[in-house]
């Protein structure tokens, strides 16, 4: 492809930008851009994601050239996602809003894409306080309950578990839900926004399983696990029971993390504990478990400092 090739970025509120691909154009370059248009200067949090040819997200990376990716063309233009990539230890370490209120908003679609099992006591509070963040106090209006309503604001997990639970079926259950958001949101009167964003990352990062990326694994004998890596460490887990993890490592603990075609090993500081191995379908997949462990533990390190 000769020339410029047009790249369409979705933000994470909504927005999306128009960058053009030269063929010097790094990775970094985008990521810059964008950054100095929110004015963010953290700019190791962030990422931009693309679909490779075998339809599989992959983050763009920062030291290649954009062209020379495996990023496809959709009608001639390029489709990227701009969101956290390396989520933080702990949200009051963010220097700047702007920075929290990305992982505020990239956090939230986790939770509305039912990515992480919230309480339904907290999925409540979480929606109140994502309308709060983003609309300020709750101001009496006609069609306020119907906006909100009409918003994906409980995951469907929650709304589930909630309607079985009911013993009279309302006749319009996202009605009698949104009455229930409201309530709560008009009792964070006066609360500012950036308040509400602080309380709601709060809520959220005390979650085991909060920022967790999850990766299709097996074990040496062929039986298929799950492997998540997050800013505490990486766990691995049995599909059928996701809330306790069979085994994992705080990244205090590791020592080493490497891999040779598709098998993956971690070394804890304890010699006489033996190395863990785990094994991928690709070995692409090693390297992308690898890079994001880099990017994680180093914001580790960063935060003990």
């Amino acid at each position: 492809h000769k020339g410029p090739v047009l790249t369409l970025i979705r933000l994470l509120d909504g927005q999306t930008l128009q960058l053009y691909a030269e063929p010097k154009t790094m990775g970094q370059d985008f990521l810059n851009q964008i950054c100095t248009m929110l004015g963010a200067f953290e700019k190791y949090y962030f990422g931009l994601s693309y679909k490779d040819d075998k339809g599989e997200s992959t983050w763009l990376k920062m030291d290649k050239k954009v062209l020379k990716q495996e990023a496809v063309l959709v009608d001639d233009h390029l489709e990227m996602h701009f969101s956290i990539r390396f989520y933080p230890v702990d949200v009051t370490q963010v220097l700047q809003y702007v920075t929290l209120y990305q992982v505020f908003l990239t956090t939230h679609e986790a939770i509305v894409r039912d990515e992480l099992d919230v309480s339904n006591k907290d999925a409540f509070m979480l929606a109140a306080l994502y309308l709060q963040a983003k609309r300020g106090d709750y101001v009496e209006g006609v069609d306020v309950l119907d906006a909100v309503a009409q918003e994906a604001l409980i995951p469907s997990r929650n709304m589930r578990a909630l309607s079985q639970e009911l013993k009279a079926q309302p006749a319009d259950i996202n009605r009698f839900f949104a009455e229930e958001i409201v309530r709560i949101w008009r009792s964070l009167q006066g609360i500012l926004r950036h308040l509400a964003v602080l309380k709601y990352m709060q809520i959220t990062q005390k979650h085991p399983r909060f920022a967790m990326q999850y990766f299709d694994i097996k074990n040496k004998k062929g039986t298929p696990l799950t492997l998540g890596v997050n800013q505490h460490g990486l766990a691995v887990y049995r599909h059928s029971k996701m809330s306790r993890p069979v085994v994992s490592f705080s990244w205090a603990e590791c020592s080493e993390l490497a891999f040779t075609d598709k098998k993956f090993t971690i070394q804890v500081h304890n010699r006489e504990t033996k190395a863990f191995s785990v094994y991928t379908n690709r070995s692409k997949m090693c390297q992308r478990i690898l890079d994001l462990c880099i990017g994680l533990h180093s914001l580790y390190v960063l935060a003990l400092r």
